[in-house]
Protein backbone atom coordinates (compact mmCIF):
# COMPACT_ATOMS: atom_id res chain seq x y z
CA UNK A 1 0.00 0.00 0.00
CA UNK A 2 1.32 3.47 -0.83
CA UNK A 3 1.91 5.70 2.17
CA UNK A 4 2.12 9.49 2.36
CA UNK A 5 4.96 11.29 4.06
CA UNK A 6 2.73 13.02 6.60
CA UNK A 7 1.54 9.69 8.03
CA UNK A 8 5.13 9.09 9.15
CA UNK A 9 5.33 12.22 11.28
CA UNK A 10 5.76 11.68 15.00
CA UNK A 11 2.78 13.95 15.68
CA UNK A 12 0.54 11.59 13.69
CA UNK A 13 1.57 8.28 15.25
CA UNK A 14 -1.57 8.06 17.43
CA UNK A 15 -3.98 9.21 14.72
CA UNK A 16 -6.01 7.09 12.32
CA UNK A 17 -6.30 8.90 9.01
CA UNK A 18 -8.57 6.17 7.67
CA UNK A 19 -11.21 7.24 10.20
CA UNK A 20 -11.21 10.82 9.01
CA UNK A 21 -8.80 12.11 11.64
CA UNK A 22 -6.99 15.24 10.46
CA UNK A 23 -3.28 14.51 10.11
CA UNK A 24 -0.68 17.18 10.78
CA UNK A 25 1.38 18.32 7.82
CA UNK A 26 5.18 18.65 7.90
CA UNK A 27 6.23 22.26 8.41
CA UNK A 28 10.03 22.14 8.51
CA UNK A 29 12.87 20.22 6.87
CA UNK A 30 13.58 18.43 10.15
CA UNK A 31 10.05 17.01 10.03
CA UNK A 32 10.76 15.65 6.54
CA UNK A 33 14.01 14.10 7.66
CA UNK A 34 12.48 12.41 10.69
CA UNK A 35 9.54 11.12 8.63
CA UNK A 36 11.88 9.60 6.05
CA UNK A 37 13.96 8.06 8.83
CA UNK A 38 10.79 6.47 10.23
CA UNK A 39 9.91 5.16 6.77
CA UNK A 40 13.37 3.69 6.25
CA UNK A 41 13.25 2.01 9.66
CA UNK A 42 9.84 0.43 9.05
CA UNK A 43 10.81 -0.78 5.58
CA UNK A 44 14.06 -2.26 6.86
CA UNK A 45 12.18 -4.29 9.48
CA UNK A 46 9.59 -5.53 6.99
CA UNK A 47 11.69 -5.90 3.84
CA UNK A 48 15.45 -5.76 4.63
CA UNK A 49 16.44 -5.98 0.95
CA UNK A 50 14.17 -3.15 -0.23
CA UNK A 51 16.57 -0.45 -1.42
CA UNK A 52 13.77 1.97 -2.41
CA UNK A 53 14.00 4.16 0.73
CA UNK A 54 17.77 4.46 0.37
CA UNK A 55 17.41 5.77 -3.18
CA UNK A 56 14.93 8.41 -2.02
CA UNK A 57 17.35 9.47 0.72
CA UNK A 58 20.26 9.71 -1.71
CA UNK A 59 18.38 11.94 -4.15
CA UNK A 60 17.15 14.23 -1.35
CA UNK A 61 20.65 14.57 0.13
CA UNK A 62 22.11 15.38 -3.29
CA UNK A 63 19.49 18.08 -3.76
CA UNK A 64 19.85 19.48 -0.24
CA UNK A 65 16.32 18.60 0.79
CA UNK A 66 14.69 20.97 -1.66
CA UNK A 67 16.90 24.06 -1.50
CA UNK A 68 15.76 24.80 -5.05
CA UNK A 69 12.66 26.31 -3.44
CA UNK A 70 14.79 29.04 -1.91
CA UNK A 71 13.81 30.57 1.42
CA UNK A 72 10.12 29.65 1.24
CA UNK A 73 9.85 26.79 3.73
CA UNK A 74 6.31 25.89 2.68
CA UNK A 75 7.38 25.53 -0.96
CA UNK A 76 10.38 23.48 0.09
CA UNK A 77 8.35 21.12 2.27
CA UNK A 78 5.72 20.77 -0.45
CA UNK A 79 8.34 19.94 -3.09
CA UNK A 80 9.91 17.17 -1.02
CA UNK A 81 6.52 15.82 0.07
CA UNK A 82 5.19 15.55 -3.49
CA UNK A 83 8.40 13.87 -4.61
CA UNK A 84 8.31 11.32 -1.79
CA UNK A 85 4.62 10.51 -2.27
CA UNK A 86 5.03 10.00 -6.01
CA UNK A 87 8.04 7.70 -5.70
CA UNK A 88 6.46 5.62 -2.92
CA UNK A 89 3.20 5.26 -4.87
CA UNK A 90 5.12 4.14 -7.94
CA UNK A 91 7.20 1.66 -5.94
CA UNK A 92 4.02 0.26 -4.34
CA UNK A 93 2.56 -0.43 -7.76
CA UNK A 94 5.79 -2.05 -8.88
CA UNK A 95 5.76 -4.32 -5.82
CA UNK A 96 2.25 -5.52 -6.68
CA UNK A 97 3.50 -6.40 -10.16
CA UNK A 98 6.54 -8.23 -8.78
CA UNK A 99 8.95 -5.57 -10.06
CA UNK A 100 11.92 -4.07 -8.18
CA UNK A 101 11.82 -0.51 -6.77
CA UNK A 102 12.73 2.40 -9.03
CA UNK A 103 16.47 2.74 -9.53
CA UNK A 104 18.50 5.88 -8.88
CA UNK A 105 18.19 7.35 -12.39
CA UNK A 106 14.39 6.99 -12.44
CA UNK A 107 14.00 8.49 -8.95
CA UNK A 108 16.31 11.36 -9.85
CA UNK A 109 14.22 11.99 -12.96
CA UNK A 110 11.11 12.22 -10.78
CA UNK A 111 12.84 14.83 -8.62
CA UNK A 112 13.77 16.82 -11.71
CA UNK A 113 10.19 16.69 -12.94
CA UNK A 114 8.80 17.86 -9.61
CA UNK A 115 11.17 20.84 -9.61
CA UNK A 116 10.17 21.70 -13.19
CA UNK A 117 6.46 21.56 -12.32
CA UNK A 118 6.88 23.61 -9.15
CA UNK A 119 9.24 26.21 -10.60
CA UNK A 120 8.56 26.67 -14.33
CA UNK A 121 10.34 30.03 -14.02
CA UNK A 122 13.54 28.01 -14.37
CA UNK A 123 12.75 27.86 -18.08
CA UNK A 124 16.42 28.41 -18.93
CA UNK A 125 17.09 24.79 -18.02
CA UNK A 126 16.01 23.74 -21.48
CA UNK A 127 18.47 25.98 -23.27
CA UNK A 128 20.64 27.85 -20.80
CA UNK A 129 21.46 31.53 -21.00
CA UNK A 130 19.19 34.57 -21.14
CA UNK A 131 18.12 37.21 -23.58
CA UNK A 132 20.51 40.14 -23.65
CA UNK A 133 19.83 42.89 -21.17
CA UNK A 134 16.86 41.14 -19.59
CA UNK A 135 18.24 40.75 -16.11
CA UNK A 136 20.93 42.11 -13.86
CA UNK A 137 24.06 40.22 -12.93
CA UNK A 138 22.67 39.71 -9.43
CA UNK A 139 19.44 38.14 -10.77
CA UNK A 140 21.42 35.87 -13.06
CA UNK A 141 23.59 34.72 -10.18
CA UNK A 142 20.55 33.94 -8.01
CA UNK A 143 18.82 31.96 -10.76
CA UNK A 144 21.97 30.00 -11.54
CA UNK A 145 22.40 29.15 -7.89
CA UNK A 146 18.84 27.90 -7.58
CA UNK A 147 19.26 25.65 -10.60
CA UNK A 148 22.51 24.26 -9.29
CA UNK A 149 20.90 23.43 -5.96
CA UNK A 150 18.03 21.70 -7.70
CA UNK A 151 20.39 19.32 -9.48
CA UNK A 152 19.18 20.44 -12.90
CA UNK A 153 22.03 22.52 -14.25
CA UNK A 154 22.78 26.25 -14.16
CA UNK A 155 22.16 29.47 -16.07
CA UNK A 156 19.69 32.39 -16.16
CA UNK A 157 16.07 32.00 -17.20
CA UNK A 158 14.11 33.26 -20.19
CA UNK A 159 12.00 36.35 -19.50
CA UNK A 160 9.33 38.05 -21.66
CA UNK A 161 8.14 41.57 -20.77
CA UNK A 162 9.27 41.11 -17.19
CA UNK A 163 7.53 37.75 -16.75
CA UNK A 164 9.47 34.48 -16.47
CA UNK A 165 8.80 32.12 -19.35
CA UNK A 166 6.77 29.01 -18.47
CA UNK A 167 8.93 25.89 -18.65
CA UNK A 168 5.98 23.49 -18.95
CA UNK A 169 4.57 25.41 -21.95
CA UNK A 170 7.75 24.55 -23.85
CA UNK A 171 7.54 20.83 -23.09
CA UNK A 172 5.70 18.16 -25.06
CA UNK A 173 3.14 17.68 -22.27
CA UNK A 174 2.25 21.38 -22.29
CA UNK A 175 1.20 23.66 -19.45
CA UNK A 176 -1.62 22.43 -17.18
CA UNK A 177 -1.98 25.56 -15.04
CA UNK A 178 -4.86 28.02 -15.05
CA UNK A 179 -4.79 30.76 -17.66
CA UNK A 180 -3.75 34.12 -16.26
CA UNK A 181 -3.72 36.10 -19.53
CA UNK A 182 -3.97 35.50 -23.27
CA UNK A 183 -0.26 34.68 -23.36
CA UNK A 184 0.43 33.47 -19.82
CA UNK A 185 -0.53 31.02 -17.10
CA UNK A 186 -0.95 31.72 -13.40
CA UNK A 187 0.43 29.73 -10.47
CA UNK A 188 -1.52 29.19 -7.20
CA UNK A 189 0.06 32.34 -5.77
CA UNK A 190 -1.14 34.46 -8.68
CA UNK A 191 2.24 34.87 -10.39
CA UNK A 192 2.18 34.99 -14.20
CA UNK A 193 4.44 32.93 -16.48
CA UNK A 194 4.68 33.90 -20.14
CA UNK A 195 3.84 31.37 -22.86
CA UNK A 196 6.73 32.07 -25.22
CA UNK A 197 9.58 30.02 -26.63
CA UNK A 198 12.55 29.55 -24.29
CA UNK A 199 14.92 28.16 -26.94
CA UNK A 200 18.34 29.76 -26.50
CA UNK A 201 20.28 30.68 -29.65
CA UNK A 202 23.92 30.59 -28.60
CA UNK A 203 25.10 32.29 -31.80
CA UNK A 204 22.85 35.30 -31.15
CA UNK A 205 23.22 35.02 -27.37
CA UNK A 206 19.47 35.40 -26.80
CA UNK A 207 16.27 33.41 -26.41
CA UNK A 208 13.81 32.95 -29.27
CA UNK A 209 10.82 34.35 -27.31
CA UNK A 210 8.45 33.77 -30.22
CA UNK A 211 4.83 32.91 -29.37
CA UNK A 212 5.24 29.17 -29.87
CA UNK A 213 6.49 26.19 -27.85
CA UNK A 214 10.16 25.28 -28.11
CA UNK A 215 9.47 21.52 -28.37
CA UNK A 216 7.54 21.89 -31.65
CA UNK A 217 9.69 24.51 -33.37
CA UNK A 218 13.37 23.91 -32.51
Amino acid sequence: MPIELKTLLRSNFQKDGAKGTDLAEPAEVRHLQEALCNYMTACHVLWPFDYGPLVILRVLIENRWGEAAGGDMRERVGLVTRFFNEVVADNSGRAVRGEPPLDYEKVRAKWTRQVELAFPQLGFLAGGGAAKGQRSGKETKVAAGAAGKSGLGSGPRAVHNGRPVCFAFNQKEGCKRQRGANDACRDPNGKLYAHYCNFYDRNRAMHCLAMHARCANH
